[in-house]
């Protein structure tokens, strides 16, 4: 007998794995397919510049055109063509125009990482300015590819802005993989170590570490001489020996135990001047209790729900950094109130509970909404 009321059918198209969560952006996806599985039934396409799953073979992709052979492949696969579909939610813009032609089922994409920002302080040198023109031009090519979308997700306030007259948005910042229900234990009284954590191949994070070796760290050391400064994230092997060139400084790559090194922390440093989103390291320092010193250009992106000084330490200079670094390794009582506030804060703001909720309250709005048509070319 036929269900009256089969559940939808969703798919659900993303660059990068949502079964696996060693990154934040896979963390990001796997979250999307469990507030999605939640609504109804998810097909999962993977689709990249140089590879599609579950298709076996490299497939070329032309950029924001839906993809004939692709699709065809999809209902193949599925048994069912992407606009028989309920629901076609996409992480990020390009992946999903490459399945939905505009004339089937509503889109919703999730536009983390969509405002490419740079801070006061950052260098404007050739290289940047051209990629900053780069940056325009894409952003202007994708901004006509939204009149496609029903809906959209946002990773700050900041984007809102850049999405004026676009589809509907709902903020959903990056929120912390785990969240013990518990404040985690204080740092060790002694503790000297400051610590990174981030993929160290991007730019941002490579470059924010550049800036504080260069800037921070050498006040941070006359202050506080037996201070050492831990790296964790994958890097090339070059640039961690350039790093580690430092005896005080270590770059081990991806560590197994990622909370024990959170654990023996003073303290959490975010050095960023350029990217986007809601700087997902920030708050996973907050879930793991510890103090994090930032930029305002990353906080800027979390203005709105945190306290500068009592749920974390913002940085105007570099000189204000090494301050903040200085009374962490000196003052634990401060770092572990601030760590303990951070925490509390993270809890209430960034939770996983609320993003998976307003992933699935914004999946049920956009099953009654129309389909929006193909933009002309």
């Amino acid at each position: 007998m036929t269900d009256p009321h089969p559940p939808p059918r969703i798919l659900f198209v993303t660059p990068v794995s949502p079964y696996q969560s060693a990154s934040g952006a896979e963390q990001r996806s796997a979250l999307f397919l469990e507030a999605l599985l939640r609504v109804g039934t998810v097909d999962v396409v993977q689709i990249g510049p140089d590879e599609i799953k579950p298709l076996a073979d490299p497939h070329s992709l032309s950029r924001y055109a839906c993809d004939a052979q692709l699709v065809g492949a999809i209902g193949a696969h599925f048994s069912r063509l992407p606009p028989d579909y309920d629901l076609i939610v996409g992480r990020y813009v390009w992946p999903c125009t490459q399945v939905a032609s505009g004339h089937g089922a509503p889109l919703l994409a999730d536009l983390d990482d969509l405002h490419y920002r740079y801070s006061v302080h950052y260098a404007r040198t050739v290289a940047v300015l051209k990629e900053r023109a780069s940056k325009w031009v894409a952003w202007q090519l994708m901004r006509h590819q939204l009149k496609r979308f029903a809906g959209a997700f946002v990773g700050s306030p900041l984007e809102f802005e850049q999405l004026r007259g676009g589809p509907s948005s709902v903020l959903l910042r990056n929120v912390p993989w785990t969240l013990p229900a518990d404040t985690p234990a204080a740092a060790p009284a002694s503790s000297q170590q400051l610590l990174f954590v981030g993929s160290l191949w991007y730019r941002p994070n490579a470059e924010g570490v550049d800036w504080f070796l260069q800037n921070v760290w050498p006040s941070v050391l006359q202050e506080a001489p037996a201070a050492e400064l831990l790296l964790v994230g994958a890097a090339p092997a070059a640039v961690r020996a350039r790093w580690t060139a430092d005896p005080r400084v270590q770059a081990p790559g991806f560590v197994p135990d990622l909370g024990g090194a959170y654990a023996a922390s003073a303290g959490v440093v975010a050095p960023i001047h350029s990217g986007g989103g809601s700087n997902i390291k920030v708050a996973e320092a907050m879930a793991h209790g510890r103090a994090c010193v930032t930029t305002e250009f990353a906080f800027a992106a979390l203005a709105d729900c945190l306290q500068p000084e009592r749920d974390l330490l913002v940085a105007r200079h570099a000189e204000q950094f090494a301050q903040h670094c200085i009374a962490l390794l000196h003052r634990p009582e401060q770092h572990n109130a601030i760590g303990a506030a951070g925490f509390a804060a993270c809890r209430q703001q960034l939770s996983r509970a609320h993003f998976l909720s307003t992933v699935e309250q914004m999946a049920r709005s956009m099953l009654r909404a129309p389909a929006r048509p193909e933009p002309a070319a």
